[in-house]
Parts: C-alpha cells; sequence; structure tokens
C-alpha cells in the first residue's frame, strides 16, 4: 500500500463561500492552516481569514494561482447544482462541475500538488451502491471523479471523494428544508411537503468538515479512493419532523402529501459505502435541533 502523501500545511480549497466551504475553511484554520481560497469573480467569503485567489476557470489562471499560492493540497467543492436544469443550463453545468475541475488537476500537477479532496454526491448512487446518476449534476460529478482517478493513476497525485449526504447545521444560508421547517415553525406557515416517507441521512456540517481535513492527511499518491460521509442513522422525512418538533418545543405544520414525490426522488439512500478512517457522525436528533436556531 503506498504512504499517505506528505502533510498539507497550505491547502487550496474551492468552494470556500458555499456553506459547508466555509465550515473547512474554518476548521483548517483553526488547526494552523494557511488556507488559500479559489473564487470566482463576486464571491462572498463572509469574513473568512484565507488568501483569496480570483479566478476565471481558466487554465492560465489557475497556474498563475498555483504559482503563488504553492499549496501542497486541494480541497475541491465548487460546483454548480440545478435539480432541474434548463437547457441553456447544461453548458454552464459541465463548465463549472467538469472543466473547472479539470484544469485544477492540470494546474496542481504542473506545480507539484500532490493531495486531491474531491466531494461526490449520494445522487450518484442506487440504494445497493449501483451507479444510477439522479441528476445532470450526479453525472457531472462522477464524471470529474473519474477525470481524478486517471490523474491518480497516471500522474503522481494521491485523490480522495466523500461522497456527501444531507448536510444541515445552524446559519445555514441555502434555502434549505431544515430552516424553512424551523421558521414555519415560528410563524405557523403552512409547509407544502411530499408525503414524507423517503429516508434522508442527515449529517451536521461540522462533521463533514471534520472529514475534510481528515482526508487531506489520508490520500495515497496513485490512488484514487471513495468514502461515504453519512451517520448510518436513516430517518422518514416525517421523523425528521417529529425530531425538529421535540427540540424546538413546538410543533412545524407540515402538510405531508401537498407535493408529489419527485420524479428523481431517492427513498431509500445508499448504505454500503466504505467509511473514512477514524471518522463518524453524531446522529440526528432532538438535542442538536436545540443549536439550529
Amino acid at each position: 500500500m503506498p504512504p499517505p502523501t506528505p502533510p498539507t500545511n497550505r491547502i487550496l480549497v474551492t468552494g470556500a463561500s458555499g456553506y459547508i466551504g466555509h465550515h473547512v475553511c474554518r476548521l483548517l484554520r483553526s488547526r494552523g492552516v494557511e488556507v488559500h481560497a479559489l473564487c470566482r469573480g463576486g464571491s462572498d467569503l463572509r469574513g473568512l481569514d484565507v488568501h483569496r485567489h480570483d479566478t476565471d476557470g481558466s487554465l492560465a489562471s489557475m497556474d498563475a494561482i498555483f504559482a503563488a499560492a504553492r499549496p501542497t493540497g486541494v480541497i475541491h467543492l465548487a460546483s454548480m447544482i440545478k435539480a432541474d436544469p434548463a437547457p441553456h443550463e447544461v453548458a454552464a453545468i459541465i463548465d463549472a462541475n467538469i472543466t473547472f475541475g479539470a484544469h485544477l488537476i492540470e494546474a496542481m500537477v504542473r506545480h507539484g500538488c500532490t493531495s486531491f479532496v474531491n466531494d461526490g454526491t449520494y445522487f450518484e448512487f442506487d440504494a445497493a451502491g449501483n451507479y444510477c446518476p439522479a441528476s445532470l449534476y450526479a453525472a457531472s460529478k462522477r464524471a470529474f471523479a473519474d477525470l481524478l482517478e486517471e490523474a491518480c493513476l497516471h500522474r503522481g497525485i494521491g485523490g480522495i471523494t466523500l461522497i456527501i449526504f444531507d448536510v444541515y447545521g445552524p446559519s445555514d444560508w441555502r434555502g434549505k428544508l431544515l430552516p424553512a421547517l424551523i421558521a414555519a415553525s415560528r410563524t405557523s406557515t403552512p409547509v407544502k411537503m411530499s408525503p414524507g416517507e423517503q429516508l434522508l441521512d442527515l449529517v451536521h456540517v461540522e462533521d463533514v468538515a471534520s472529514a475534510f481535513e481528515m482526508a487531506t492527511r489520508q490520500t495515497r499518491v496513485g490512488r484514487h479512493e471513495r468514502f461515504g460521509i453519512d451517520t448510518g442513522q436513516r430517518l422518514s422525512l416525517r421523523n425528521i419532523v417529529g425530531e425538529l418538533e421535540i427540540g424546538l418545543g413546538r410543533s412545524i405544520p407540515a402538510q405531508f402529501g401537498a407535493l408529489a414525490y419527485r420524479s428523481n426522488q431517492i427513498m431509500s439512500p445508499v448504505a454500503n459505502l466504505p467509511r473514512l478512517h477514524g471518522w463518524s457522525g453524531r446522529p440526528f436528533q432532538a438535542s442538536v435541533v436545540s443549536t439550529l436556531e
């Protein structure tokens, strides 16, 4: 088995302006890591204490940034997520989720950076773990992971792709379901929902950030490995609403069945992915819910 890559004390993070990226950068800084954020123009880093580098996504731009920052590792979180993209958005998704990453790999190879930690999505899989993309987004994430696989096999880098499940946490600005339910509980505003029998694995954002930090120390040159960042706790959406009500101490006016399931709805997430060494996630329960407001 090849040895782990050298410690990564200067890490270039893409997607630092996102919810997960923000928490990853904060954790890295708390561990004494020099963090460089690779940003598209206009990205709001929300006061992160990092070195900012703006890019237009071109190889020339990234080549110059790697020369200046000299990172020893990369955490790649930037992506374009569209549940149901319009035809004119397809090219932008391919550019953001495949071409951007391909240029990133090329730049790191040119500058001797050997550790690459990538994010994937459980929407790439069916319940049995077979590749079964539920969306163009999921398919594009797997397509990029295949490019990373080739680079690890033949271009002198080590890669890990962390398969992300449903992430939650405090001060979530992404417009996700849990913050909407919490807001509805305050105002008694009805929320239209599906029948609610789909199972979810909710992973706290701090645990997700910890997984990315740990993965930077576990990449191995010549190998690309995939690990599931899930708790193993599967709860139906109905049960999640119940836990929220217990943790908040008030009811949520959820209208189950008011909406149909999406055509690509995953009713049971993949459960047999290998686990990153030394990592575990806290269960979703009322005691955690109380910290979300």
